[in-house]
Order: C-alpha cells, then sequence, then structure tokens
C-alpha cells in the first residue's frame, strides 16, 4: 500500500509520482484531518488543498490574514512568533525562501539575546556568517555522522534541530554540545530531546544554521500548536498549503500587500526601512513611546490579502513524472505549433535563397552585395513574404521594385526596395493559403522535399483531426461563431472543414481565448500568420454590414465624424 498526499511537495528530482498513481489507480482519500483543533480549520485545509480560492473568506473572517508592507507584514509575523515563542508555546515561522527565513532567524536569535533566553558566552561560527552559543536553536544541513558520544543508532540529517545546551571553551577550541529534536511529547505537547551529544565545530561553520525560522520545504511533516507564515506572493498552491497546516490551534499568513514594482508616488523623501525599524526598536528598548508617523508617510493603496493569496492559488507547482512527460510530448509531436515551427524554418530558408538568386539577378553585382549585407534585408525578405501571401510572385515583384527607377546612387539598397515594394503591396490582402500539401517548396534537395511533402501532409490530417475533435466537444467559440452542429451528413462535415481551419489557427499561432475565436488580425510582422488569420476568418463567414478592417485609426474617425454630423448623433457601423 502507498500512502502520502500528492498535493503536498514532491520528491526532489524525482517528483509526480503520487499524482500519477492517484490519476491512473484511483485512491482513497482521508477527508477528516485530525491535526487542527478547530472544526472549520479541518473542513478549510482540505479546500485549501484543492486550491479553492473561497476558502480564503473564511481564513479572512477567523482573524488568521494579514497584510501590509514587506517591513509592516514581516514585522508582524516575526512578533507572532516570538510572542508565542517567549510564552512556551511550540510554534514555526515560516518563509518562502532561505535568504528571508535567515533574516527572520537573526532577528529572533538578537532579541532572545537580549531577553536572556540565549547565552553571550563563546558563540561558534555556522554558516553564512551566523553565531550560535548555549539556548539557541540551530538546523543541520547535511547528513553526517557527528561522532562519539552521538547515539549510534542515529547520524544527523538534513533539516535536524538541534538545541545548543553547552559550549565549552579549551585549550583544543570550543566544544559544542547540542540536543536533537525527536517530536514532541504526547503528554504536554512540547518539544521531546535526545540525550546530549557533541559536534565538531567545523560541522556547524559549514552545515548548519539558525532554526527560528524556516522554509516550507523544511517544515514539511512539523507539527506544532502554531505556526506564522510570511507570504510574499510569488509561492505556488503546494508551498502554501504545506505551510498552512503546521499549526494544530492557529495558521496566520501575513501577505505582502505591496507591489516592488509600484512607483512609491508620495512627495518628498523617507528613510530605509531598516533604519526606521533600527529606531523604532532602540525606543522600544528604551522604555520609550514608538514614533508618531509623519504626514505623507502612509503608503500607496495596496492590495487585499485575499487577493495574493487567491493568486497563488491558482498557481499550480504540481510536478510531472519522466513518464507523464514523454506522453504529454508524444501527444504534441503533431502539434501544429511543433509542426508549424519545423516548416517556417526549412520554407524560409529556401524562400530566402531564392529571394537572394532574384536580387542579384536583378541588380548589379555591387549594389546586390550591398543590399544582402544590409541587415535591412531581413525586412526586405518579410515583404516579399507578405506578397506572396497575398498571391502575388515574389520574384516578378521584386524586378517591379528595382525597374521603378535607377539604383545608381543608392545608400542603403535594400531599404529602398523594401520601401518601393510597401508601396506596390498598399491594400493588397492575404489569400487564403489552402492546405499544407499543396505549398511545399522545392528546396533542391530530394530529401528534403520528401521530408516536407511528409510534414504537410502531418499537419493536413492534424488540421482535418481538429475539425472532428471540435464537432466532439462544440467549445464555445466554435458554438458561437458556427452555430449548432447541423444534424444531416453534408451539413455536418461542411461545419467540420470551417472549424479545422480555424482550429488550425487558434493551435498553430496560440490564441486560447475561449469566447473568440481568432481575436485580432495580426501585425505585418507574420505574414503567414495574417494569412492564416485570413483563412480562419474566410471560414467564419463575412460579417453583415460595412467592412472596416482595412481603414486607419484616422479613417475610423473621419467615418465617425461624418456619421455624427449626418444623422446627428453617433452610429456604430457594422464589422
Amino acid at each position: 500500500m502507498i500512502t502520502g498526499d500528492h498535493q503536498q511537495f514532491a520528491t526532489v528530482e524525482g517528483g509526480g509520482a503520487m499524482a500519477m498513481l492517484a490519476r491512473r489507480l484511483g485512491y482513497a482519500q482521508l477527508t477528516e484531518p485530525q491535526r487542527f483543533t478547530a472544526a472549520w480549520e479541518r473542513d478549510a485545509t482540505l479546500r485549501l488543498r484543492a486550491g479553492d480560492v473561497t476558502v480564503l473568506a473564511d481564513y479572512r473572517d477567523h482573524g488568521r490574514l494579514r497584510g501590509g508592507t514587506a517591513e509592516e507584514v514581516t514585522e508582524q509575523a516575526y512578533r507572532g512568533w516570538l510572542a508565542d515563542h517567549l510564552d512556551g508555546t511550540d510554534t514555526v515561522l515560516i518563509a518562502r525562501t532561505e535568504d528571508q527565513a535567515r533574516e527572520l532567524s537573526r532577528r529572533a536569535r538578537d532579541d532572545l539575546l537580549r531577553y536572556g533566553h540565549v547565552s553571550a558566552d563563546n558563540p561558534v561560527r555556522l554558516a553564512a556568517g551566523d553565531q550560535a552559543s548555549a539556548g539557541d536553536l540551530i538546523m543541520a544541513r547535511r547528513n553526517a555522522r557527528p561522532g562519539p558520544p552521538a547515539r549510534p543508532d542515529r547520524e544527523l540529517a538534513n533539516r535536524d534541530i538541534l538545541l545548543v545546551t553547552r559550549t565549552t571553551a579549551g585549550p583544543a577550541g570550543t566544544r559544542v554540545q547540542v540536543r536533537r529534536r525527536t517530536g514532541r511529547d504526547p503528554g504536554t505537547g512540547q518539544p521531546a530531546w535526545s540525550a546530549p551529544f557533541t559536534v565538531p565545530r567545523r560541522y556547524l561553520s559549514d552545515h548548519a544554521t539558525l532554526a527560528y525560522a524556516t522554509t516550507a520545504h523544511a517544515a514539511l511533516g512539523r507539527t506544532t500548536a502554531t505556526a506564522h507564515v510570511l507570504v510574499d506572493g510569488l509561492a505556488d498552491r503546494q508551498a502554501l498549503y504545506v505551510a498552512m497546516r503546521r499549526g494544530q490551534k492557529a495558521n496566520y499568513a501575513y501577505c505582502i500587500t505591496d507591489s516592488s514594482r509600484s512607483a512609491d508616488i508620495r512627495a518628498g523623501s523617507r528613510p530605509a526601512p531598516e533604519l526606521q525599524r533600527a529606531r523604532r526598536l532602540n525606543r522600544e528598548h528604551h522604555g520609550l513611546p514608538a514614533p508618531q508617523s509623519l504626514p505623507g508617510d502612509a503608503p500607496p493603496p495596496a492590495a487585499d490579502p485575499v487577493a495574493v493569496l487567491a493568486g497563488i492559488l491558482t498557481r499550480d507547482g504540481s510536478q510531472l513524472t519522466a513518464t507523464d512527460t514523454l506522453e504529454r510530448e508524444l501527444s504534441r509531436a503533431d502539434h501544429l505549433a511543433v509542426l508549424g515551427g519545423i516548416w517556417d524554418d526549412l520554407t524560409r530558408r529556401a524562400q530566402h535563397a531564392r529571394y537572394a538568386r532574384a536580387l542579384r539577378d536583378a541588380l548589379p553585382a555591387e549594389l546586390a552585395e550591398q543590399a544582402l549585407n544590409d541587415p535591412a534585408c531581413t525586412w526586405l525578405w518579410r515583404t516579399l513574404r507578405e506578397a506572396e501571401a497575398a498571391g502575388l510572385d515574389g520574384d516578378q515583384v521584386l524586378r517591379r521594385a528595382v525597374a521603378e527607377c535607377s539604383m545608381a546612387g543608392a545608400r542603403d539598397v535594400a531599404r529602398v526596395l523594401d520601401a518601393r515594394l510597401r508601396r506596390i503591396l498598399d491594400g493588397t490582402q492575404p489569400q487564403p493559403p489552402g492546405p499544407w500539401s499543396a505549398r511545399v517548396p522545392d528546396v533542391g534537395s530530394a530529401d528534403l522535399n520528401r521530408y516536407l511533402r511528409e510534414l504537410a501532409e502531418a499537419m493536413d490530417d492534424r488540421t482535418r483531426r481538429l475539425g472532428e475533435h471540435t464537432a466532439q466537444t462544440q467549445p464555445p467559440w466554435a458554438l458561437d461563431a458556427l452555430g449548432p452542429l447541423p444534424a444531416d451528413p453534408a451539413g455536418r462535415a461542411g461545419w467540420e472543414h470551417r472549424a479545422s481551419q480555424i482550429a488550425a489557427y487558434r493551435e498553430r499561432y496560440g490564441h486560447a481565448r475561449p469566447d473568440d475565436p481568432i481575436g485580432p488580425e495580426p501585425g505585418k510582422n507574420s505574414p503567414e500568420a495574417r494569412a492564416a488569420w485570413h483563412a480562419a476568418l474566410a471560414a467564419l463567414g463575412r460579417a453583415g454590414g460595412i467592412d472596416l478592417r482595412g481603414c486607419t485609426d484616422g479613417e475610423l474617425w473621419l467615418r465617425r465624424g461624418g456619421k455624427a454630423r449626418g444623422r446627428g448623433g453617433p452610429r456604430s457601423d457594422t464589422w
């Protein structure tokens, strides 16, 4: 029997197995969490696990959510944890990153030193520049055998929490005696500790950190009375779910609701948050009241904590197994975005080689080489592709542009030709390109020609199957654009063909809106995308009324003004 929770963190470098087994084999799920004291939180944690954003209202109504600037909520989370810790409550302070946890742990040690809970004598160095002495909680960060007199049946493991009980200075250096946390006492609920043993100083300086704050990964599997979670909005649903279920009695989320990317439009300058905190703590330590806020100190409006958490719940961080990944990639092997990228790469190489030959034939050698060495030649090729998408012969259009006027003395040959081509193509529209198998170019290689023919056949087959799939599933965009699926075979076949053109465009160019079949017309930077869009538009059927698609913004405003003057009021033209 395999037991576990596939909505928690996955195994490092081998995740997704539990989720794959649950999807393929089914599962029996325990529906009554036993960890939590409050009945409402038992149900809430299951809804949080499923990504139900409506559960956030329950957490808010029970006073479990806090919000504010990064400095405010960081201080709130830390002080909430510190109050529980000094009260003797088994509690945990959780941050998203190691850096955040390290900063919170340093704050904790500074206060515990001042309160006398940690000794200032004979401190030892930890990793990342931290220090620890008797009374400190530290965390092992690497599997190792600490050596005698440690328990012979238990080596130090990554994420073990150790309580420093003694640091003794001697001729051979400082000796460090610790006790390992082994769980919780079932009677009192307080942490249980092993017998004392000695840890080498070298291990501590290389592989140990302060353990007052931790990350959700390190807290996985741990049960405490309360949990205080610092939320910066960048985690995923799995991390939030793990963090918000550590505490039996209460789990609090402290959400950073301001964005560091938002401009601060308040007038004047303000001291750095670190300096403000140092001054406030200095006044507290001397028994002075907190300083009054100055006018204009109020931060700009921020988001709501519920909105921050809702964004996290919609972010799925689950992993796929190698088997799932392989199957997904195989299922996408004939996806039009994949095949279309291969097609574009091969055909554009052939097009550009053909355009270069035509340019050398139409121009003197010196001018042709100047144009081919100009980076603007990329735009010239694109304009020629636009001409061919409109049904014109690219070589003929290029010769026509060269013949318009002498090129003698031209400094930017490619730019001049591109400008002439644009004048020639003004007002032209792309033509529906037809099936892929009718567009296979001759690239000068028998093998490549055969490969392109096979590729075109695969893309045509994919397009056909997209029409069949659309008829079976009838998504909202298809029903809105094409109407109900006809019952007669001939009508159904026509409906499927039109749907295949639209679905092919959506898949090829990543248009995924369920309420809009094809979206706005693509820009001229991709002639092929514009041609595919026009093919999909033709499949939709011509809209009634005046066709305004080719009008500029100025022409549209002129039409609108004319209608308003002629009829006494504004009027919307039909598209």
